[in-house]
């Protein structure tokens, strides 16, 4: 089993907040716009203005929503200009009283959900 994953999300990168209240609708929780210096330093060498991220503690998933496209211009998937944004999902391994297996196969089946057209890319290390 996957527990890190990353999906292009087929949309205009000025489609976000009907991308949130999409999400809100599919997952019943509230995507956190996070414009927070430290936070993004972390995505360094890619340059955002903002990302949204949500942790669901009871259930160790952390979901971070990205635009492929930075600030200056770089793609994170250059292959991909029509990934608007970056869905990427970690469950975390160190919580042990959670069904991983369950929580993979209802956020993959809630990112079927989605109003928005979503393409798998890759597992993550």
């Amino acid at each position: 089993m996957e527990l890190n994953g990353e999906f292009g999300i087929l949309m205009n990168r000025s489609d976000d907040k009907k991308f949130v209240k999409n999400f809100k609708d599919v997952f019943g929780r509230s995507l956190s716009k996070s414009s927070d210096k430290s936070m993004l330093d972390a995505k360094l060498p890619f340059t955002f203005k903002y990302f949204y991220f949500d942790f669901e503690k009871a259930k160790a998933l952390y979901i971070e929503i990205e635009p492929n496209q930075d600030e200056k211009g770089t793609f994170q998937h250059p292959g991909r200009p029509d990934f608007g944004w970056i869905l990427r999902y970690r469950i975390r391994d160190d919580f042990d009283d959670v069904n991983k297996q369950e929580v993979a196969t209802l956020l993959i089946k809630n990112i079927k959900l989605l109003t928005f057209k979503t393409e798998f890319i890759r597992h993550q290390e």
